[in-house]
């Protein structure tokens, strides 16, 4: 499980809303990358999400807030996929199945993972 999860956090629990007002400092950023780092993903900063998105290799854009949020609104091209509490334990094999179609054949494609906040 823990591999699913290290996948699905490959990337990175990132206010992009809105994208260019992003504080790169603070108490929460520290916290933020320390916790990335304890748990094997990592934190992007700006210019390292606008390069992985313009960049030649395919990843695999996840937004994992809410579906009626992702309704109204999303960056493009991006694929929702609401994250519960739960899947920080296990995913059902339902969600893990979707996940993994997701991703398709290749197992080191990134992932960039955003939410609304990161809290």
């Amino acid at each position: 499980m823990k591999t699913a999860i290290s996948l699905l956090m490959t990337g990175l629990l990132l206010s992009l809303f809105p994208l260019l007002a992003i504080e790169e400092s603070g108490s929460w950023w520290a916290k933020a990358e320390k916790e990335a780092k304890d748990n094997g993903y990592s934190v992007l900063r700006l210019s390292q999400v606008k390069s992985l998105l313009n960049g030649t290799r395919e990843v695999l854009l996840l937004d994992v807030r809410p579906h009626y949020e992702y309704a109204m609104g999303h960056l493009p091209n991006a694929v929702n996929m609401e994250f519960h509490l739960g899947d920080q334990l296990k995913l059902d094999p339902g969600r893990k199945a979707a996940y993994k179609k997701l991703l398709g054949p290749d197992k080191h494609k990134k992932v960039l993972i955003y939410c609304r906040s990161y809290t």
